[in-house]
């Protein structure tokens, strides 16, 4: 009997995410009230799926002191709107 992983039991597609870096510069306390402050740093058109395109984003964890906590910079492959392609070839 196979097992299908709860990640992919949902019907909802989930975009692929690419861990490029993942850092803790300073220990995270229980006490902490965290927050997530995220940046879109490169938007990229896909040259060979024309539906669809590949994000950057660098993410800071944050403590209640507005210290750094953690960094993450991943890229997600995102839908584009329909129409798109030919807006920006225009």
């Amino acid at each position: 009997m196979t097992q299908t992983p709860a990640s992919h039991a949902s019907t909802t597609t989930q975009p692929p995410i690419y861990l490029e870096d993942l850092t803790w510069p300073q220990p995270t306390r229980a006490s902490d009230v965290l927050h997530v402050v995220s940046e879109v740093i490169e938007v990229t058109p896909s040259r060979s799926k024309p539906d669809r395109g590949m994000v950057s984003v660098r993410s800071e964890t944050r403590n209640q002191h507005g210290d750094v906590l953690q960094v993450a910079n991943v890229r997600i492959v995102v839908p584009r709107r329909p129409g798109a392609s030919k807006a920006a070839a225009a």
